[in-house]
């Protein structure tokens, strides 16, 4: 029971004020049985300090995290904001607002109706952003062939092709670049322990400063994820 209402509290510190937790680092719990996971309590949080800019992407994120599961229909996924919606609708409350006024009360509403998850999966949006990088002047050298009219040892005017190096300057330029970080924990919701956690942050060049290569950064983290805790799960 305490060890579900820490994992809860977890949550809701990510959704009400944040946790400031590339490149990838992964930690697997290799003493953890996976195999009887089924039901996952998922939360996507913008901690404080994120450098996010779009504000559709934790349920853009949500969107690829319900297609990833979608591919092995023996495990169930549940997002936390459906969750508080179910609790706010039964009871008529405000469960957000009763974590600040009444914590305990609000414990106990969460304690029950995470009952049925084994496991909590947190995904923290730690980057999801256009920026630009600074790429200083620089040179490169290239061969060219070139044909010449010549005069050899007899007098004779004939047509030959002689190599040149011919040199290229780049003047300093900024190169667009799109970069997205997410962190994973999937904790057990009975013990609390870390099960499978995974850091990783990814930069793309975006010369066209949009969403577009953002979400297709995030998609491919979050796809690579689910597809290895789904393997774990199957082993």
């Amino acid at each position: 029971m305490k060890k579900i209402v820490l994992i809860i509290t977890l949550f809701l510190i990510c959704i009400l004020s944040g946790i400031v937790f590339a490149q990838k680092a992964d930690y697997v719990n290799k003493n953890y049985n996976a195999h009887n996971i089924k039901n996952i309590l998922v939360a996507v949080t913008v901690p404080q300090g994120a450098n996010v800019f779009d504000d559709y992407a934790t349920i853009k994120i949500e969107d690829d995290i319900k297609e990833a599961f979608s591919n092995d229909t023996n495990i169930h996924i549940t997002m936390m904001d459906d969750v508080i919606s179910q609790i706010n609708r039964d009871n008529n409350i405000d469960i957000i607002q009763l974590t600040k006024t009444d914590p305990q009360t609000a414990n106990q509403y969460f304690v029950k109706y995470a009952a049925p998850y084994d496991t909590a999966l947190e995904v923290d949006v730690l980057d999801y952003s256009n920026g630009k990088s600074y790429v200083g002047a620089n040179s490169y050298n290239t061969t060219e062939y070139q044909n010449v009219t010549a005069t050899d040892s007899y007098g004779n005017i004939t047509n030959v092709t002689v190599p040149q190096t011919v040199t290229h300057n780049i003047p300093a330029h900024y190169v667009g670049n799109a970069t997205v970080g997410l962190n994973f924990t999937l904790r057990d919701m009975s013990t609390n322990q870390v099960i499978f956690a995974r850091k990783e942050i990814r930069t793309r060049d975006n010369d066209a400063f949009n969403t577009a290569a953002c979400e297709s950064i995030a998609k491919r983290i979050v796809n690579n994820y689910v597809n290895n805790t789904i393997d774990m799960i199957k082993k």
